[in-house]
């Protein structure tokens, strides 16, 4: 994602944060009503289309060699096996099939020596019965099988996983239009229709409407967490500061006191996420703007 659309993401999860902070002010509200729920959908699906970008690309190095060496093990007993019985019987048409060495697989493309495991799986396949005695089984066969197509699956995933992330950042610049056109042509007018009685909302609707580009840094964050019922401190609190736009960790921290402060931190959009056995995680999304403190009052349920 650019990093113009992670600042922009980050101003529509900010512009969510504060319209379900005052749900119970537009709710009955059938206009406003109806183009927030647009724009929560819409939304909902940026972000889902974000996570598939965000993805990693290739399967972890360290799975892809362990199922190699899974396969090429499992192939070679099965060459071996085949050997055996086809020079006992003199069968030099299958022996010629099996004219491989360890170190011959180890040279082929990771699509050949898949291809040369399924050739090996299929000749033991057809030679079971003869071969059994030679201490190959039906069941050994299976797991010939198996470990083929898990490596097959692993070499392919990163070819899928790149075609998913294109389909995915070609089809989030139509919904980061239609979230513009929802904000600019219906929430950004219809709020006026709350102005008056909801001043509060009003206002903090559009300052979560500022796009504020990351980067930069800014003076500070206090914040403080307390039991959504009573208001009671809650100590011990694992903090994690994400940031809206790209879903990179900012900021972990684990907090001695119920306060916390954040000295030079960068602008922008976040969500801060606090953490406790015993309590429900809180989501808390919140903008930072250079030269401001920013305040958190972060509330925890009891789970």
């Amino acid at each position: 994602m650019e990093k113009a659309q992670q600042d922009k993401l980050g101003m529509f999860l900010n512009v969510q944060g504060v319209c379900l902070k005052f749900k119970s002010v537009w709710s009955s509200n059938a206009i406003f009503s109806a183009a927030y729920k647009d724009f929560d959908e819409s939304l909902a699906s940026l972000l889902k289309l974000r996570n598939v970008q965000l993805g990693s690309n290739a399967s972890p190095a360290t799975d892809k060699q362990e199922k190699y060496e899974v396969m090429i093990a499992q192939t070679m007993f099965a060459i071996n096996r085949l050997w055996s019985y086809a020079s006992t019987v003199g069968d030099t048409v299958l022996l010629a099939k099996l004219n491989y060495t360890e170190s011959d697989l180890r040279k082929l493309r990771e699509t050949a020596v898949g291809g040369v495991c399924s050739n090996v799986a299929d000749l033991a396949e057809e030679n079971l019965p003869q071969i059994t005695e030679y201490g190959f089984s039906a069941e050994l066969l299976a797991q010939l099988r198996q470990a083929n197509a898990d490596f097959n699956d692993v070499i392919s995933a990163p070819k899928l996983a790149i075609v998913e992330q294109k389909n995915a950042t070609e089809g989030m610049v139509p919904l980061f239009a239609k979230e513009d056109g929802i904000l600019a042509n219906r929430l950004d007018k219809d709020i006026e229709l709350l102005k008056n009685s909801n001043p509060d909302f009003y206002n903090q609707y559009f300052a979560a409407r500022k796009i504020i580009s990351s980067g930069s840094t800014t003076m500070a964050i206090k914040g403080k967490t307390t039991d959504k019922h009573d208001g009671s401190d809650i100590i011990g609190v694992t903090l994690t500061i994400t940031d809206a736009g790209s879903a990179e960790a900012a900021l972990v921290k684990k907090n001695k006191t119920a306060g916390f402060s954040i000295l030079n931190f960068k602008e922008g959009h976040f969500i801060a996420t606090a953490s406790k056995i015993g309590y429900k995680d809180a989501l808390v999304p919140f903008t930072v703007v250079k030269g401001e403190m920013t305040t958190l009052v972060i509330e925890m349920e009891k789970a």
